[in-house]
């Protein structure tokens, strides 16, 4: 997963073909585990590899399994990842050669789906949708995931109102304010007083996601309320967030952005689904 400070890094992308932040964390990972091999004196050909992780843990899962895929050192090798961020910009991202790993996607969750697509960023392997919970046929799914939810966390779960529509309208916001990753980090909206990137306000928001509480951070996401521009994105970053817990030791876990990514929500949707619905979903992608 993430952890607290981490989230400052997840939102350091750079410009290379893979995520910056996610890239030096596989490196850190693959090494670990090779050392782990080595140490053991292990022929790493009569052992079966399995990676998973959920958000940063998730990203660097999935770039781990490509890595270890494209080596072949093990006798098989396999990755379920869950609320993965984008990775890479790659082109052969969807080679069926990576087919081996499976991405576990909640519609709500933005943080499935930054770094932008328009960015050309994607996941290595086969992404695999969860249902949407606004949709009439999923309702009673969703009503069900909700009920396990509540039992492994002790409060209710808080969707967007409008689910995977809400998610679309703040990456449509983000693009626009910058089309492009060197936009991302270069581009200076005003922002009362001064003006501001689309990076430096994500590295606020990594303040409020990583738990710590700065009245000067949070100031700044308020602020973001009266730029037309960045209107929609401090909406939807701030729903179900109260001003107080901007500055106070609270938990936003409560909030739609919380829950959305939690991984007690993915856990809660895995013990309603069966077997059957990801088998489906992927012969539907035409991903098999």
């Amino acid at each position: 997963g993430t952890n607290k400070g981490e989230w400052y890094s997840n939102f350091s992308i750079g410009e290379g073909e893979e995520h910056q932040g996610f890239s030096a964390a596989s490196d850190f990972s693959i090494e670990s585990i090779s050392d782990y091999v080595n140490h053991h004196n292990l022929d790493s050909k009569k052992y079966s590899l399995l990676i998973t992780g959920h958000s940063r843990g998730g990203a660097v899962a999935n770039i781990c399994a490509k890595r270890f895929t494209d080596k072949n050192t093990f006798q098989s090798i396999s990755a379920y990842t869950f609320a993965s961020p984008c990775t890479t910009t790659s082109p052969n991202a969807e080679n069926q050669l990576y087919n081996n790993i499976y991405n576990i996607i909640n519609p709500e969750d933005f943080i499935c789906y930054i770094p932008l697509s328009q960015w050309n960023y994607c996941r290595y392997g086969i992404d695999i949708p969860l249902p949407q919970g606004e949709k009439k046929e999923n309702k009673s799914l969703y009503e069900d995931m909700q009920s396990k939810f509540l039992l492994l966390t002790g409060y209710n779960h808080t969707g967007y109102p409008s689910g995977h529509e809400d998610v679309e309208k703040f990456l449509s916001a983000a693009a626009k304010i910058a089309p492009t990753v060197s936009d991302y980090y270069n581009k200076e909206i005003p922002l009362y007083p001064n003006s501001i990137t689309l990076y430096e306000y994500m590295e606020n928001a990594a303040t409020l996601l990583s738990g710590e509480k700065s009245l000067s951070k949070g100031m700044i996401l308020l602020s973001g309320s009266v730029s037309p521009k960045f209107h929609p994105i401090t909406r939807f970053m701030l729903q179900g967030i109260r001003i107080e817990d901007l500055t106070e030791d609270s938990s936003i876990t409560h909030s739609a952005i919380g829950c959305a990514h939690t991984y007690e929500t993915y856990q809660a949707w895995l013990d309603v689904l069966d077997e059957d619905y990801f088998y489906d979903t992927i012969k539907n992608n035409d991903q098999v």
